[in-house]
């Protein structure tokens, strides 16, 4: 656990203020009244900064998160649940269907870290012929799961990419006013940080833990 969830800069400036513009005023350098006074108003104003920075950071850091929280709990996890021991898979395109077992499915997941890679990522798995559209057959109910996948040989690849991400760039100028390369990275790299911490808290769920995460 990291020491910034035990020891919070802003209030341990707050807390400490007082102390230290006491110890200042009683120094030789500084006998004048009002000038422990600037010092401490300095220090406030400062502290003012760094608790507006923290909040901004906070908030980046939620609408990444919230986004990543998305895309597994819609995604991911009913995609877990629909593949078992064995899977029936429905391919549309030549209205054939095919079972597999568990070791024939490998999921891939590519994770954009501009916006940039984003369209280059979409224009790959939407355009490519080699992509098919299918649908993965609940084993209880029959109810169908559409997900992208190759075939090679014996082997399924379920491919995906969140597009929730496109809407980024658009949120991201709305609510915070900047649409900075490097500030719209921040929330790539948030995205791609939950994402990971959600997988790895499955890692008991055999097809979450096989999901291959794939950074571009």
């Amino acid at each position: 656990m990291k020491w910034k969830e035990f020891l919070s800069v802003m209030d341990f400036g707050i807390s400490l203020m007082p102390s230290l513009v006491s110890i200042i005023g009683t120094l030789p350098y500084f006998e004048r009244p009002w000038i422990p006074v600037i010092i401490g108003l300095a220090v406030l104003f400062g502290l003012i900064a760094l608790f507006i920075h923290n909040n901004l950071g906070k908030k980046e850091r939620a609408l990444a998160e919230i986004l990543a929280t998305g895309y597994f709990i819609n995604f991911l996890e009913p995609l877990a649940r629909n593949i078992g021991k064995t899977t029936e898979i429905h391919f549309r395109e030549s209205q054939s269907t095919k079972m597999y077992v568990t070791e024939q499915i490998g999921v891939t997941i590519y994770l954009p870290m501009s916006s940039e890679s984003l369209v280059q990522i979409s224009d790959k798995l939407n355009n490519q012929k080699e992509y098919l559209n299918i649908d993965i057959i609940n084993a209880k109910d029959g109810t169908p799961f559409w997900a992208r996948g190759i075939v090679s040989g014996e082997h399924l690849s379920i491919e995906d990419f969140p597009r929730t991400l496109f809407s980024l760039p658009r949120f991201v100028k709305i609510n915070l006013g900047h649409t900075k390369p490097k500030k719209i990275r921040q929330y790539y790299e948030g995205f791609v940080e939950k994402l990971e911490d959600l997988l790895e808290d499955h890692r008991q769920d055999y097809v979450l833990r096989k999901v291959k995460v794939v950074k571009m």
